[in-house]
């Protein structure tokens, strides 16, 4: 068994708007004795005095996303011997002993790529990993049950993973042109090309999104940038291109009929641009 505290884990989290002190994942799992990788996208930098040595601060106030940031970290962490990849966001709520049940994990499941927790929302249901069909996640009640996983049949998002430096290289990283939602989509399906299989934890994480709003204005903000970004999916899968485009559809049908509007039509037939000329 690999001697799971020699693994040098480097934990990845990308914020904004937000202080350093104030996030879930600062409250929950960040330690000065670990190292620890921060990429802020806010408009203004953080004053960073105090904070560990062992922390590594960057400010990006052109906003380049998560899959940028993700990037950068692993470019970071392969230069400098790091050989996990811990990634995370502001909006996690860890459970206290889980960096230890993370290094007891890679101990213990040599040949995985890829370890994963169980993560679920305030409602109680689990978003990660559930099954899912045509880029159709579906949210269950139920824990998911630990053990290895085919990744093909699972929706896994971005907090929480742990992932090997070299395989992360080797899958080609994170596709920067989808930027923010469905870039967890497009990354585990390029490392499944290549690693078919994950570790699922027996540990679960709650995600408590701090950006949630029901103002329709901000919901449909909030479209535009779910359609630009997976304006830039590449999707591996047969028929892949038009399943994307059915789900930003349905998103805009959705949004239709919740706004009584067809503003959101508008905005995918304006922002949604490399499928618009297919359909």
């Amino acid at each position: 068994m690999i001697n799971p505290s020699a693994a040098k884990i480097l934990i990845v989290t990308v914020i904004y708007n937000q202080k350093i002190t104030g996030t879930n994942i600062y409250k929950t799992l960040l330690s000065e004795k670990e190292s620890v990788y921060i990429h802020d996208n806010s408009p203004n930098p953080q004053h960073t005095d105090g904070l560990p040595e062992s922390w590594k601060y960057f400010s990006d106030p052109s906003n380049p996303g998560l899959s940028a940031a993700y990037n950068r970290a692993a470019g970071y962490a392969a230069a400098n011997g790091y050989d996990w990849l811990l990634l995370t966001d502001q909006d996690t709520i860890f459970p206290e002993d889980a960096l230890a049940t993370y290094r007891r994990d890679i101990g213990e499941h040599t040949t995985q790529r890829l370890l994963i927790p169980s993560v679920k929302i305030p409602d109680g249901r689990y978003i990660s990993p559930v099954k899912s069909r045509l880029y159709f996640p579906r949210p269950s009640t139920r824990k998911p049950v630990p053990g290895k996983i085919e990744l093909k049949e699972y929706a896994v998002i971005n907090s929480g993973i742990l992932v090997a430096t070299d395989s992360f290289i080797s899958c080609g990283g994170y596709n920067e042109n989808v930027f923010l939602d469905f870039s967890d989509f497009q990354f585990v399906e390029r490392f499944a090309s290549k690693y078919p299989e994950a570790w699922l934890m027996d540990m679960t994480c709650v995600q408590n999104f701090s950006n949630l709003s029901d103002s329709t204005e901000r919901k449909l903000a909030r479209f535009g940038l779910f359609c630009r970004s997976l304006s830039g999916y590449s999707p591996l899968k047969a028929f892949g291109k038009p399943m994307i485009a059915a789900v930003v559809l349905k998103r805009a049908v959705s949004l239709c009929l919740s706004a009584k509007s067809l503003r959101p039509l508008s905005i995918f037939f304006t922002n949604f641009k490399p499928y618009i000329k297919k359909l």
